[in-house]
């Protein structure tokens, strides 16, 4: 049922509830679900891929989260700076952390991570640094909590395997 039009890219295995979970960059062409990205159930278990979505994460939430919780700008550099124009989140990793079960995301088109909560609920948006990931396509953590995040890289650089530590800056600037 999930055919080439909802371009799965991202997989991981979710060990409590023994299921795969599969992050879509598309859709089944419903215009209705354009701005959404869907997460599906794989069961290990029965062996069945659940119809409906786990979770639907939509565009504008992942816009607004990043516009409310820009970092301020020096003294001048609003001068010299032009907002981006947003690009669609298109998931191109998933993965789950080990000790909170939230549902880790990355889009290599928009460079952009998000973070659910194990219910669906969006609880942090950052932009990535283009220097440091070029092409991210790839995630993971270990049993500690640590994150792997791969990058294929582009013209003139070669792929890495960046390690981020279990310690998180706070979600929520003052």
């Amino acid at each position: 049922p999930l055919n080439a039009k909802f371009s799965v890219q991202g997989l991981t295995y979710h060990p409590v509830r023994n299921e795969l979970l599969l992050a879509c960059q598309g859709n089944d062409g419903d215009e209705a679900f354009d701005d959404s990205k869907s997460i599906y159930v794989f069961d290990l278990d029965s062996k069945e891929l659940f119809r409906q979505p786990l979770f639907l994460l939509e565009d504008q939430d992942i816009f607004d989260y990043l516009n409310q919780h820009k970092p301020p700008f020096e003294e001048g550099d609003e001068l010299f700076h032009e907002p981006p124009k947003e690009k669609p989140f298109k998931p191109s990793a998933i993965a789950i952390h080990p000790n909170t079960d939230e549902l880790y995301l990355i889009s290599s088109s928009s460079m952009t991570m998000v973070i659910l909560s194990p219910e669906g609920e969006l609880l942090h948006a950052e932009k990535l640094d283009p220097f440091l990931l070029v092409e991210p396509e790839g995630m993971c953590f270990d049993l500690h909590g640590a994150l792997y995040i791969s990058s294929k890289g582009g013209k003139g650089s070669t792929g890495k395997i960046h390690r981020f530590s279990q310690q998180r800056r706070s979600r929520h600037p003052s």
